[in-house]
C-alpha cells in the first residue's frame, strides 16, 4: 500500500515539474529569443528589421505615420526538383502573400533627414557647391514614399511605434520635357505642354492615358539655354578631331512646337509655375545666326 502511494506521489511530482519546466521555457529562455510584439505578423521575417519603407499617411506634431507593404518570400525550389517535364501542365505559382504594417515614427532632435540630390547639368555656368540645407519634419509630406532607419529591431517592439535614427526622402523631380505651346520673349514666359511625371516608388497603377498639363516657365537672366554642339570633323584622316564644345542659346532662338527639356528650381509634380534653371533645346535647332549674315550670332561656342 505504501509502495503504491509512493509511486502515485512520485508520478504527481514528475507531472508538476514537467509542466512547470515547460512554462518556464516558454516564458523564460524561449521568450528571450523573440520578444512579444504588438504586430505579430512581422515575426514572419527571419532577419532583423531596422529599416522600414512605406507611404506617409499623416503627420502629427513630431511624429509621422507610415504604412508599408511587405511580401512573404516563398521557399526556393529544390535544386533537383523538375521544373518543366515534357507533356506536363506548367503550374504558375501564385504571388507570395503580402502584409501591410503601419508604424508611428517619432522624429527626435538627433534624427537625420536627407534626400538625394537632383543635379542640374549646366554646360556654361560654373556653380560653386553650397552646403545642403538641413531638412526638418516640415519637409516631409503626406503621400511621400520614405525610408526610415532605426536602431531597434522592429520584431521586438512592444507597440507600433519607434524613434527614427534617419529618414530618407524621395528626390525632387525637377526635370520636365515637353513641347512649347506659346512663348513670350518680352516677359520671358514659356508655356510648355508636357506629360506630368510619375513619382517612382509609389506602387500605384500607371494611368491608361498620360496626363498632359501646361507649365508656365519663367526664363530669367541667369537661366542657361545650352546643349552640346556637333562633333567637329577632322581636317584629315590622321588628324585628331577637336573636342565637342557646348553651345549657348538665347530665348529668341526658341520657337513654338519645339521640344525642350527644362531643369526647374521646384518639383514639377507639385508645381506648374516654375523657374527655369537650365533649358536644353532640340539637337536639330538651327541657330538664327545661320540664316542671316548680318544677324548677331545667337549661339556661341564656349571660350
Amino acid at each position: 500500500m505504501n509502495n503504491k502511494l509512493f509511486l502515485l506521489l512520485t508520478l504527481i511530482i514528475v507531472i508538476l515539474v514537467s509542466a512547470g519546466g515547460y512554462f518556464w521555457w516558454q516564458k523564460g529562455i524561449a521568450g528571450k529569443k523573440i520578444v512579444g510584439s504588438s504586430v505579430p505578423n512581422i515575426l514572419f521575417l527571419t532577419n532583423p528589421v531596422t529599416e522600414f519603407s512605406g507611404k506617409v499617411d499623416k503627420i502629427s506634431d513630431n511624429s509621422i505615420f507610415i504604412a508599408g507593404k511587405y511580401s512573404i518570400t516563398p521557399p526556393p525550389t529544390p535544386p533537383n526538383a523538375p521544373t518543366n517535364i515534357p507533356g506536363s501542365v506548367i503550374t504558375v505559382q501564385p504571388l507570395p502573400p503580402s502584409k501591410v504594417f503601419t508604424y508611428k515614427v517619432n522624429i527626435q532632435p538627433y534624427t537625420i533627414i536627407n534626400r538625394p540630390d537632383s543635379p542640374v547639368k549646366y554646360l556654361i555656368k560654373k556653380i560653386t557647391p553650397t552646403p545642403t540645407p538641413k531638412l526638418t519634419i516640415k519637409d516631409i509630406k503626406a503621400g511621400q514614399m520614405i525610408t526610415v532607419s532605426t536602431s531597434n529591431d522592429l520584431r521586438t517592439l512592444k507597440k507600433e511605434e519607434f524613434d527614427a535614427y534617419s529618414v530618407k526622402l524621395p528626390p525632387i523631380i525637377n526635370t520636365i520635357t515637353g513641347k512649347i505651346a506659346d512663348i513670350n520673349v518680352k516677359d520671358g514666359i514659356i508655356i510648355l505642354k508636357a506629360v506630368q511625371p510619375i513619382r517612382p516608388g509609389l506602387n500605384e497603377p500607371t494611368p491608361e492615358k498620360p496626363k498632359e498639363v501646361e507649365y508656365a516657365i519663367s526664363v530669367v537672366s541667369d537661366t542657361e539655354i545650352s546643349r552640346m554642339g556637333p562633333t567637329p570633323a577632322a581636317a584629315k584622316a590622321t588628324t585628331t578631331p577637336k573636342p565637342t564644345e557646348p553651345l549657348e542659346y538665347k530665348i529668341t532662338d526658341l520657337k513654338a512646337d519645339m521640344q525642350i527639356t527644362v531643369y526647374a528650381n521646384q518639383d514639377v509634380i507639385e508645381n506648374q509655375k516654375i523657374k527655369a534653371l537650365l533649358i536644353e533645346p532640340p539637337v536639330d535647332l538651327v541657330p538664327a545666326s545661320s540664316t542671316s549674315p548680318t544677324t548677331k550670332p545667337s549661339v556661341s561656342p564656349k571660350p
